[in-house]
């Protein structure tokens, strides 16, 4: 039921978000955005979230960067992360975007999910590196150490180091 539910969340949201955004009185597109929103919420109990969403705590809560923009900066590299352990999740991704995975490997699929999330991004014209939105190299290692006190790092589907949360820092900046 959560992946029905979180598949319908993604088709709804990659569907229809950016269309919202340049049409904002079409209350059939913000309708299909608040449902997605829903419907992946559903993903959160069930599944929690992971290295992403903890290094996004960390920029919210100690660089004051907005959660959404550290999670359009984020989602991509820890996608990309989690690849190698989990790309028949992430291919699911790709179909929920409305890619045609029928002719793609499963590691070529979950591929092209991040770059439909990038995509995404930047369509929503969104902040994309972390230098975008204020953060310097520099607050790299308090990060990095908070990030591995988080619950949420636990979650993550790749066990993750110190190190791999500094290299996913470094690649986002």
């Amino acid at each position: 039921m959560v992946d029905a539910l979180c598949m319908q969340a993604l088709r709804y949201l990659f569907a229809n978000l950016v269309r919202s955004i340049h049409d904002p009185q079409n209350m059939e597109l913000r309708l299909n955005c608040q449902l997605g929103a829903y419907m992946s919420a559903f993903g959160l109990i069930s599944v929690g979230t992971g290295v992403g969403h903890a290094i996004g705590h960390q920029l919210g809560g100690r660089c004051n960067v907005p959660h959404g923009q550290t999670s359009c900066i984020m989602l991509p590299h820890a996608m990309n992360f989690n690849l190698l352990k989990v790309p028949d999740r992430l291919a699911l991704v790709a179909k929920a975007a409305g890619i045609d995975t029928q002719k793609l490997s499963v590691k070529q699929a979950a591929k092209s999910a991040v770059a439909a999330v990038r995509q995404l991004v930047k369509d929503l014209d969104c902040p994309s590196r972390l230098r975008d939105v204020g953060i310097s190299k520099s607050d790299f290692p308090m990060l990095a150490q908070a990030v591995m006190k988080e619950a949420t790092t636990m979650q993550n589907p790749r066990a993750i180091t110190l190190d791999d949360v500094l290299g996913l820092l470094q690649k986002a900046w």
